[in-house]
């Protein structure tokens, strides 16, 4: 937590994947307009991808409740989000190898860039993750244990990761596979039996609310919409992976623009697909399982796949190279014997070949140290929990790999524990086995100098404190559902209608836009005090009426809506997302329900969150997209904000520099 406060202290205003100069985009954008409605008592909106996993934008708006809409609090829950993660680490890893591999990978964690660039983003991985790791170690308790609580409790988490970000549910059919062959293998069918129906309960109790609002609203048993899309484009060989060109054949077969509709048509498609050419399919699950598997490799991350200045991917795996040699050396400095006894010579010698060799391999070979880590995890003992986790890997995978998922930099943030757990396993078990060997020394019960029957006082106190956080985690998470989801209920409450009534002709107008004779008069009276408009016959200007037609090039909008955040775009520089192309001069772009609206000057931050009028034209794409059909692009000529009345307040109106070449 301290790390993640740190690189948000000194990236106030970062640059990311779903975050450009602080604000979210893409995707971001969507769960933080989700989010804001769900405080507000509203519910999940209609538009804005409305069927998708919905759980990240709920945590966020029970903390919108207390904070009101912030951006700060995104980082604050990321960074409560990522101590919580790296403890659950830890002591996964020290359930199925030791203490040492478990500090190691929960360290990493802390530190690494991947991971770091997450804390501002408003992005489902990180809660996602939080839960999916939850669902391992209770994994890892219950069938350590046969504690019926843990079994559902890891079927309850299986449910609240897949819901918050779906690529770990194939865990789920591997559990219930492992509680069946363990009952049988014991001869105790109905405790097993109990078992995994305790597993399918807890993942159904969260789930199947989510699955009977998708059947009802939109006729699909689904936990996303746009697994209809992914699926056909993986199984089509004119795609192979998902993109939003895959649409293009919906509008061809007349498929109407609903949710229930789009998704029916590609899925069908899919199935049709696989009938016609199953071999493609499967070379393409397997193709991208490959990719999968070879993933954790810095020869690996420096493809295009990872988008490298977003994910920060490739810099990941150089940290990766100083922190295993740094944490081998101190390894070595504080082992019993003394650092130049063989045995410890010979350990660190071995152990920064490994490093060496590991890191040179090629990438079509970066599965071997992972498998490596495996067998010598397995010759360990422990091979339980081994197998747990090792078929754990194998599942997260085979969820990206049935979608040929080519956005690979995000699937590895919910894996690359699991990866660096065996990555540090083939560099510690074998090096302490062999320089054991070599010295002539017996061998220990436990790989690295980590005996488990005498664990440090450091160890103990990081395994009592790592289950004491998550113990509080638990108990303080609970709360924190419980009195927000009251107070969310609150706000939707009828004592609050008559604070709505007093607002109704502004809420009334920012739901179905302002009349025809609104905007007249507010366009007349811009051409002349304050003069944001040219001075022409009112007759002369096309005014956008609203309705569903598409605009035209020259047409004016004067549109009432509101926004609560705006990407100010420097000389020069372009959205990661391109839709504006780059300019000499700075610009404001504001992403508004139905087009894109920029602005020649920055807008005051005093506008946020408050109905405003904006008036502009509309103007060609500056970006030629191939894939789908953009927005309405309008070039800001004012913004006019609303008096105490609900009137236009043109003495406070800002407009666009007349003599700019912007405006031109």
């Amino acid at each position: 937590m301290v790390v993640r406060w740190e690189f948000h202290l000194w990236n106030p205003h970062p640059t990311g994947f779903f975050i450009y100069h602080g604000s979210p985009i893409s995707d971001g954008a969507s769960y933080t307009f989700k989010a804001i409605n769900v405080a507000k008592g509203y519910g999940i909106p209609p538009t804005q991808q409305p069927a998708i996993r919905p759980f990240y934008p709920i945590v966020l708006a029970c903390l919108y409740t207390w904070t009101g809409f912030s951006l700060g609090a995104i980082s604050l829950l990321n960074i409560v989000i990522g101590g919580a993660t790296a403890a659950l680490i830890y002591l996964c890893g020290a359930l199925v190898f030791n203490r040492l591999c478990a500090f190691g990978a929960a360290l990493f964690f802390a530190i690494d860039p991947t991971q770091l660039i997450q804390t501002p983003q408003a992005g489902t991985e990180p809660l996602g993750l939080l839960f999916f790791v939850g669902s391992v170690y209770a994994a890892l308790l219950a069938f350590k244990d046969r504690r019926a609580a843990m079994f559902f409790l890891s079927g309850l988490l299986i449910g609240l990761s897949n819901l918050t970000r779906t690529l770990t549910v194939f865990t789920l059919p591997f559990y219930l596979a492992l509680i069946l062959l363990v009952g049988w293998r014991e001869r105790t069918p109905k405790a097993a039996g109990i078992r995994a129906f305790l597993l399918l309960f807890g993942f159904f109790s969260v789930m199947l609310p989510w699955l009977i609002r998708q059947e009802r609203l939109y006729g699909i048993a689904s936990l996303s919409d746009n697994i209809g899309e992914a699926i056909y484009a993986a199984t089509s060989p004119v795609y192979k992976r998902w993109t939003p060109a895959v649409r293009k054949d919906a509008d061809a077969a007349g498929i109407p623009n609903t949710i229930g509709d789009r998704y029916r048509y590609f899925t069908d498609r899919a199935v049709e697909n696989v009938k016609t050419n199953p071999r493609f399919y499967l070379r393409n699950v397997g193709a991208a399982l490959w990719e999968y598997t070879n993933t954790f490799g810095p020869r690996s991350r420096a493809v295009n796949w990872y988008q490298d200045w977003f994910s920060s991917a490739a810099q990941g795996q150089r940290v990766l190279l100083f922190y295993l040699l740094a944490l081998t050396l101190l390894m070595w400095l504080l082992r019993r014997d003394s650092p130049f006894a063989p045995s410890n010579l010979l350990f660190l010698l071995i152990s920064i070949g490994l490093v060496i060799l590991y890191r040179i391999l090629p990438s079509w070979a970066t599965f071997v140290p992972v498998v490596s880590g495996f067998v010598f995890a397995w010759m360990a003992s422990r091979r339980m929990p081994n197998l747990i986790l090792a078929g754990t890997l194998v599942a997260a995978a085979l969820g990206s790999a049935v979608f040929a998922n080519a956005i690979l930099f995000r699937a590895i943030l919910m894996t690359d524990w699991l990866f660096l757990l065996y990555f540090l396993a083939a560099i510690w078990f074998p090096a302490e086995s062999l320089s054991r060997h070599l010295a002539g020394e017996p061998q220990q019960g436990s790989a690295a100098g980590t005996e488990d029957d005498e664990p440090s006082s450091f160890q103990t106190a990081l395994s009592l404190i790592s289950q004491r956080s998550c113990l509080l985690l638990v108990i303080a998470t609970l709360g924190f559902f419980l009195v927000s989801g009251a107070r969310l209920i609150a706000l939707s409450a009828p004592h609050q209608r008559g604070k709505r009534k007093m607002q109704s002709r502004v809420a009334w107008s920012l739901r179905r836009g302002l009349p025809v004779p609104d905007k007249v008069s507010i366009l007349q009276r811009l051409q002349y005090s304050p003069s944001c408009i040219p001075q022409e016959d009112q007759r002369q200007l096309p005014i956008y009426p609203g309705e569903k037609v598409p605009p035209k090039v020259g047409d004016y909008f004067v549109e009432l809506e509101s926004f609560y955040y705006d990407y100010y775009i420097p000389p020069g520089e372009t959205l990661p997302y391109r839709m504006l192309g780059p300019k000499p001069y700075a610009r404001t772009l504001v992403r508004l329900s139905r087009f894109e609206f920029f602005f020649a000057e920055m807008i005051p931050t005093a506008f946020a969150d408050r109905p405003l009028v904006f008036v502009g034209v509309v103007v060609p794409q500056e970006v030629e997209d191939r894939e789908q059909t953009l927005r309405p692009l309008v070039r800001g000529l004012a913004i006019v904000p609303l008096d105490g009345n609900g009137q236009p307040d043109f003495a406070h109106a800002v407009c666009a520099p007349p003599a700019c070449e912007f405006t031109r």
